[in-house]
């Protein structure tokens, strides 16, 4: 959603500079962008920000520098309309082309971020993979080939190395996968440390109880 809202909000800076080139305000570049733009994160944002100009005398700049929904969105997103706020002040047509180049440069960087993120995926797919299956089928076969060779008095401590072993594996892997991409938090880390970490274990222990049975009835 908050990927969505921004990418929205570069698009609206996109017409506010439009409008503003042609000659309109920034206030009436505004109206008119999120007229045509209708139930969407930027006509709330507009709504919200010409109300709290006209109401506290701060104009636009102060208006949009004090909105936190647009902080929350992007602080970059807040600091190129911020920009263009100020800029319109000296000179709406001018402020109009800083528009023009803020949003370009926003996009530009959205783009290298999606190109990123596309090359990321595979790496981050390819840790949880082995923290959640190969991970614990590798583990599970060798922790079984030193049960049958130390004997039944080995098993319950390699069992207990190797599920405390697992349990780091995965908040490890969690906590970089997480925030590998710069934007999530520690109560995701914990949700997929919490939903992982039991199907490795039990893919652990499957395995090592599958290798065991088959191994001993070879001797």
């Amino acid at each position: 959603r908050r990927s969505r809202d921004e990418k929205e909000m570069v698009s609206a800076l996109f017409q506010v500079g439009n409008t503003m080139s042609a000659g309109a305000s920034m206030e009436e570049a505004l109206r008119r962008t999120a007229t045509s733009r209708r139930g969407g994160a930027f006509e709330s944002l507009t709504r919200k920000v010409l109300h709290r100009g006209a109401m506290n005398g701060s104009g636009m700049r102060g208006a949009l520098s004090d909105d936190r929904v647009l902080m929350d969105t992007s602080p970059l997103v807040q600091a190129a309309f911020a920009t263009v706020a100020e800029s319109s002040e000296r000179d709406p047509r001018y402020a109009g082309q800083v528009a023009l180049n803020l949003a370009q440069l926003l996009s530009d960087l959205n783009a290298c971020q999606d190109k990123i993120d596309e090359k990321l995926k595979g790496i981050v797919d390819m840790m949880r993979s082995t923290a959640l299956v190969f991970g614990p089928v590798v583990l599970g076969i060798t922790s079984s080939l030193f049960a049958v060779i130390g004997g039944s008095e080995a098993v319950d401590d390699i069992v207990l190395l190797t599920g405390i072993y697992l349990a780091q594996l995965s908040l490890i892997v969690s906590h970089f996968t997480v925030f590998l991409r710069g934007d999530g938090s520690w109560s995701e880390v914990g949700y997929q440390f919490g939903t992982r970490t039991p199907v490795a274990l039990l893919i652990f222990a499957a395995t090592s109880l599958i290798c065991r049975t088959g191994l001993i009835s070879l001797l």
